[in-house]
């Protein structure tokens, strides 16, 4: 099944088509998680958001299509820490979604590999991303080499 996917790196003539997807990857979201409640203009907001992420060069996206389908995508962008510590160039993966259809077939995989290659000739050190502690997808970014680095904590006050 993996053979029948093209990847590759998209750009701001790509938002019509990874549109849709990134807001069903969003509306899962507020579905799974109630930390997250998206906002009564997300659609506005977020389309502007978008675009900009396919039109700025120290961010990638990355789409799989099967046939003229777009069933999943990647986003990140270089991460800088603080001058209060040593440069390290880093992606941050801000976004990884695979459509539920498609699951399970090595797409997370391969866009994952794709955006450490782009890294690593840029000369990046690490990749890394945050997921939320019961996301399922916890084991296969373990599988991956991933490992925990930092723990973010949240208290409800109302």
């Amino acid at each position: 099944m993996e053979g029948e996917y093209n990847i590759y790196r998209a750009g701001p003539r790509d938002l019509a088509e990874i549109w849709p997807l990134w807001c069903q990857m969003y509306q899962e979201l507020d579905q799974y998680s109630p930390w997250f409640p998206l906002a009564p203009d997300f659609e506005l907001f977020g389309k502007r958001f978008l675009a900009h992420v396919l039109s700025d060069s120290s961010q990638v996206v990355f789409v799989a299509k099967r046939g003229q389908e777009t069933v999943s995508f990647l986003t990140g962008g270089e991460w800088t820490p603080a001058g209060l510590f040593q440069r390290r160039r880093h992606l941050y993966i801000n976004d990884l979604y695979v459509a539920s259809q498609h699951r399970r077939q090595g797409l997370a995989r391969r866009l994952l590999e794709q955006a450490g290659e782009w890294a690593k000739q840029r000369g990046f050190e690490y990749i890394s991303l945050g997921v939320l502690a019961d996301n399922p997808a916890l084991g296969f970014y373990r599988r991956e080499g991933f490992a925990v680095h930092r723990v973010s904590m949240i208290k409800k006050l109302i």
